[in-house]
């Protein structure tokens, strides 16, 4: 418990400081700690972040009556999602389950045909398109195989995102990923390095898709791949956290060291909470430490929740 005077040092730095790191000067705090202090502070922080991600994941588990490849499957495309279109892209996965995907995956038009029928985005582009009119025949055909129904495109933000995280590119990049290589869960789980990530999501969408993702627009033409940038957060946000849940579900401690391992040999995520806590000298040089900064930052910081802060009770307790 820290002593009631350091209590209200914090607090009272925290919430008159316009900075959303926290007070104290907390930057300065935690890179002034030797190593093996900061290390255990960031451990700490990593591993209350991934409870909260078990839990969610748990959560889609149990809604997927206990099947990890749909769990799989809904979560990585919440991923490629993004922030933007995580929750759209979670409902495609119920219209489009991991079962189906797995049927058709032999042809690319096929499962191009499922994700960005089902999705709804289909009808935003050019139906005299010949390549467009394919696709959207072979829905039709596979819709009424499998009983789907399209969202509506208006689930989807288009606009306002980055061009690379366009929904249409992101969902074709994936069609290609899923036919090129057998995205499974073990595959996800036998992944111990960035090698490994590359080569599983190493699928290259149509050419159709490099040029016209935006409707009724020619582009400069995009990566047919995920780029390195994105293949990293892949190792972070999806398959580091599919390996831990499954390892934590089955009480395999040794999948919990693997993901912990596998997100020791990625580099830091670049974002405003990382270059935050960077700003005066570089704390995180792992995506351990940005993970665990980001919930830092968000659990503590911007909560206010500075009387609880591992930060401050573990500066006091050293």
């Amino acid at each position: 418990m820290m002593p009631r005077p350091l209590i209200y040092q914090v607090e009272g730095d925290c919430r008159s400081k316009s900075a959303s790191v926290g007070g104290m000067n907390c930057p300065q705090l935690l890179s002034s700690m030797d190593i093996e202090h900061r290390s255990k502070i960031l451990d700490s922080l990593w591993r209350e972040r991934q409870e909260r991600k078990y839990n969610d994941i748990v959560d889609i588990l149990n809604r997927s009556d206990g099947n990890w490849n749909q769990t799989m499957h809904t979560m990585l495309l919440k991923f490629i999602g993004g922030f933007d279109n995580g929750g759209a892209a979670m409902r495609l996965a119920e219209r489009v389950p991991y079962a189906i995907i797995m049927r058709e995956r032999s042809s690319k038009m096929a499962i191009e045909a499922l994700l960005l029928g089902a999705s709804g985005l289909l009808s935003l582009y050019d139906s005299n398109d010949e390549y467009i009119a394919h696709l959207a025949q072979e829905y039709i055909h596979l819709s009424a195989k499998y009983g789907i129904e399209a969202m509506d495109y208006r689930e989807w933000r288009t606009s306002n995102v980055r061009t690379h995280n366009h929904p249409t590119l992101r969902l074709a990049q994936l069609a290609a990923c899923y036919m090129d290589s057998d995205i499974t869960m073990n595959s996800v789980t036998e992944c111990r390095h960035l090698a490994d990530i590359y080569k599983l999501f190493s699928g290259r969408a149509s050419e159709q898709w490099l040029r016209h993702f935006i409707p009724y627009t020619i582009m400069e033409e995009t990566s047919a791949t995920f780029g390195k940038m994105k293949c990293e957060l892949l190792g972070i946000n999806f398959v580091a956290q599919m390996i831990y849940a499954y390892g934590r579900h089955t009480h395999s401690e040794a999948l919990c060291t693997q993901a912990y391992n596998l997100l020791l040999s990625i580099p830091a995520e670049k974002n405003r909470y990382t270059e935050e806590w960077n700003a005066t000298s570089k704390i995180a040089s792992s995506a351990i430490d940005s993970q665990a900064l980001i919930q830092l930052s968000r659990e503590y910081c911007h909560a206010k929740r500075c009387h609880v802060c591992p930060l401050g009770m573990n500066t006091d307790s050293r």
